[in-house]
């Protein structure tokens, strides 16, 4: 099992977040500088996470969580105290810290509540540990709606340190974690399906969450983030590049985008220069089809409505019979690739088909 307890997470997603463009970003810090604790502390954290287009400072994070927390600002005091607990941009201070916790705690931040949960679980010099206390305090942040309080609350739960040991409060907590986006739950719930403990084995999701814990992995997210600037900046057939290497390794919105790209004509990765523009949209939905496809086994809802398209218009491949010329692709290179299969050994065009089409829709 992973370790029990850990205190915040830093690896905040921010895929799915649009950055700000430098003139925003530009704005924002000079309205926290007017005094606005509650931006002075969103530009605090922004810059303690390096996201939404902050590059990461913690320096200058820690001044703007400074200016927030002098004015009572909750959220920039948790903040700070998680900054001394580490020693991020300041230097490392227990005390500080759990000075910190505390006065946000005060102001019912769930951070705050986690942080000091943290202090007595580990214990310092001017601080004896009780696991009672640190429970406590997980429990309040949890039900706060901390992902990392929910997750420290369910590893408390499942070491039975501090209160009961529960395995179904423990995986409880560790789902509402994970309903938050919190990577660390999502392998202890998989290492307890695979087990069974807790739960009902189930080596179907164990894999399905190792699965999202590897996808989220920081180096999958910086290439995916990397394509995505990529695309962004017009560079759409490195980007394809990128998503075409994350595809094939199995990831799922990679395949789904490397699709897009191909589909749509905005890459010609693939493509073979001496052909017509025509054939190259043809050649390029066939290669889209196949990520398109294998994305939809993983449960993308916009590749299986895409599948719906090309059923619906004719566009891409179907296994045919062996003996069906009419519909054959005369591309002898794609048909050698296909494996035989039960009266099915060719490549042909894809006819448009109402039925296939309904049957990707309704999935």
């Amino acid at each position: 099992m992973p370790q029990a307890v850990e205190l915040v997470r830093l690896g905040v997603d921010g895929r799915e977040k649009q950055g700000m463009s430098a003139s925003e970003v530009k704005l924002f810090v000079e309205i926290a500088a007017s005094g606005d604790a509650n931006i002075a502390a969103a530009v605090g954290k922004r810059y303690l996470l390096g996201i939404d287009g902050f590059r990461q400072n913690y320096h200058r994070a820690a001044q703007h969580l400074q200016m927030a927390a002098e004015r009572n600002n909750a959220a920039a005091l948790g903040l700070l105290g998680y900054m001394y607990c580490l020693g991020l941009g300041v230097v490392k201070d227990l005390d500080a810290a759990f000075s910190h916790f505390t006065s946000a705690a005060n102001l019912e931040d769930a951070l705050g509540h986690n942080g000091l949960g943290y202090i007595h679980f580990i214990g310092t010099a001017s601080h004896q540990q009780d696991y009672s206390l640190a429970f406590t305090h997980f429990n309040i942040s949890a039900h706060g709606g901390s992902a990392d309080g929910m997750f420290n609350l369910a590893s408390l739960y499942l070491t039975g340190t501090g209160g009961e040991q529960s395995f179904q409060k423990a995986a409880l907590w560790y789902t509402q974690a994970l309903d938050r986006g919190h990577t660390p739950a999502a392998y202890t719930l998989a290492v307890m399906h695979l087990n069974g403990i807790g739960t009902v084995r189930n080596c179907k999701l164990a894999v399905e969450l190792l699965k999202r814990v590897c996808e989220r992995g920081s180096w999958v997210s910086n290439k995916l983030r990397e394509a995505q600037d990529m695309q962004a900046a017009g560079r759409s057939d490195a980007a394809a590049w990128l998503f075409l290497r994350l595809a094939e390794s199995g990831h799922e919105v990679a395949q789904m985008n490397v699709a897009h790209l191909l589909d749509t004509g905005a890459s010609t990765l693939l493509h073979n220069e001496s052909g017509s523009e025509q054939d190259a949209r043809v050649l390029g939905r066939r290669h889209a089809q196949r990520h398109y496809e294998l994305s939809a086994e993983q449960g993308n809802a916009f590749s299986e409505l895409r599948l719906g398209d090309f059923a619906y218009y004719g566009w891409g491949l179907r296994l045919g019979p062996e003996n069906d010329e009419a519909a054959a692709l005369g591309d002898e290179e794609l048909e050698s690739e296909v494996q035989e299969e039960e009266g099915f050994s060719k490549l042909v065009r894809q006819e448009p088909d109402l039925e296939l089409s309904l049957a990707h829709y309704r999935r």
